[in-house]
């Protein structure tokens, strides 16, 4: 089975993803035997052509300026993202 699957490196929900993806298939192959063999291909996928090359500053100011939030909601985020990682 050919799985092919875009991810953009910078983000890191593509990231956790991934990581997700590969823990169920190797859980579903300890599982079943007599699964067929599992192959993925990763695509690459720039979600945001826009983003500047080099950022200043720390990610939680980062969200905050980008998704308009206040620094406190994206420190918040910046938490659950670092929680699913």
């Amino acid at each position: 089975m050919l799985i092919f699957y875009w991810s953009d490196y910078a983000c890191p929900y593509c990231y956790i993803g991934a990581a997700c993806l590969k823990q169920a298939i190797k859980e579903l192959q300890a599982e079943q035997k007599s699964l067929p063999s599992i192959h993925l291909v990763m695509k690459s996928f720039e979600l945001d052509p826009n983003a500047p090359v080099q950022y200043t500053g720390s990610t939680t100011e980062r969200f905050a300026q980008k998704y308009h939030l206040s620094y406190e909601a994206a420190a918040q985020r910046v938490s659950s993202i670092s929680q699913m990682g």
